[in-house]
C-alpha cells in the first residue's frame, strides 16, 4: 500500500489531473516510500505543465518492481541498469546520470569486529533484493567463491539495509555506493567492481514529442535547486543524453 500514498499524497499536491494525461513514473526501490516522495516529488512538480501531470509509483520490493517492468505497467521508469538490459524491448533509454558506475559494498558497524570476507563466514547478511545486480548478485557470487557461508536476509530497500546494519540487527548489509559513506557508525569491509548505474526509460506506448520533453526535464534537472538537491541524494550531478540514443 506504500505506493498508494504516493499517488495520492502527489494528487493532493500538485493541480487536478482531470483534463491532463497522467504520467505513471516508476521507481526502483532504493529508499522507503516517503523517502522516494521526498526524492522525486519535486521532479513531479518541476515536469507537470498544461498537459502532462506525473504520478510516481514504487513497489514493496524489487522483484514487484521489476514485475511491474516486464508487464509496462510503468510509462516512464528509473531502474538500475542491469534491469534496462532485461526490458530493453518494452523501454527506450531517455537520460541516464553523468556519473555511470555503481559499485556495491559490503558494510558493518564500527564496533561489530568483522574486518574481512572470511569474518563473514556463517554469518546472516542483509541485503535488499536478490535480484539486485553489483550489491547482491555479483555480491553473492563473490562471497561463494571466496567460501563464505552466510545466510542472506532480504529487506526490500537498500535503506532498510544501511539502518538494520547501522542499528546492529544484523552482522553485515550489502548495499550500494553513495548509501552509507557519510555515516561514522559504519565501516566498508569490501567493494566490488563498478558497473552501469541507473538508466530513465520510457515505455514503448510513449511517443517521441513526450518523450523529448520528457528527456529535455531530466536533463535540465541539475539547473534548478529543488530538483538538484533531490539529484544529490542518489549521488547524482546532472541526467545526459545516452551515448546510444
Amino acid at each position: 500500500m506504500k505506493y498508494l500514498i504516493i499517488m495520492l499524497s502527489l494528487f493532493i499536491c500538485s493541480t487536478a489531473f482531470a483534463d491532463k494525461t497522467s504520467i505513471v513514473f516508476g521507481i526502483v526501490p532504493l529508499y522507503s516510500a516517503s523517502e522516494t516522495l521526498e526524492i522525486w516529488g519535486s521532479f513531479a512538480v518541476y515536469a507537470e505543465n498544461a498537459d502532462t501531470g506525473i504520478i510516481i509509483r514504487t513497489e514493496r520490493s524489487t522483484q514487484d518492481f521489476e514485475s511491474g517492468l516486464f508487464s509496462a505497467k510503468y510509462d516512464i521508469a528509473f531502474m538500475t541498469a542491469s534491469q534496462y538490459e532485461k526490458v530493453r524491448k518494452r523501454y527506450r533509454a531517455i537520460a541516464v546520470p553523468f556519473e555511470k558506475n555503481l559499485s556495491g559494498a559490503v558494510i558493518t558497524h564500527v564496533n561489530s569486529g568483522i574486518n574481512s570476507l572470511k569474518d563473514l563466514d556463517n554469518k546472516h547478511i542483509a541485503f535488499a533484493s536478490p535480484d539486485e545486480h553489483a550489491s547482491s548478485v555479483v555480491m553473492q557470487k563473490i562471497l561463494s567463491d571466496h567460501g563464505i557461508s552466510f545466510k542472506p536476509v532480504y529487506l526490500n530497500s537498500v535503506t532498510s539495509v544501511v539502518i538494520g546494519t547501522k542499528k546492529q540487527l544484523y552482522p553485515a548489509g550489502s548495499v550500494l555506493g553513495g548509501f552509507y559513506e557519510n555515516d561514522e557508525s559504519l565501516k566498508t569491509v569490501f567493494v566490488t567492481d563498478e558497473y552501469e548505474s541507473y538508466v530513465i526509460g520510457v515505455s514503448e506506448r510513449i511517443g517521441e514529442e513526450t518523450a523529448e520533453y520528457l528527456r529535455k526535464i531530466f536533463t535540465d534537472m541539475h539547473r534548478h535547486s529543488e530538483t538538484k538537491a533531490a539529484m544529490k541524494k542518489l549521488g547524482i550531478s546532472l541526467f545526459i543524453i545516452p551515448e546510444d540514443k
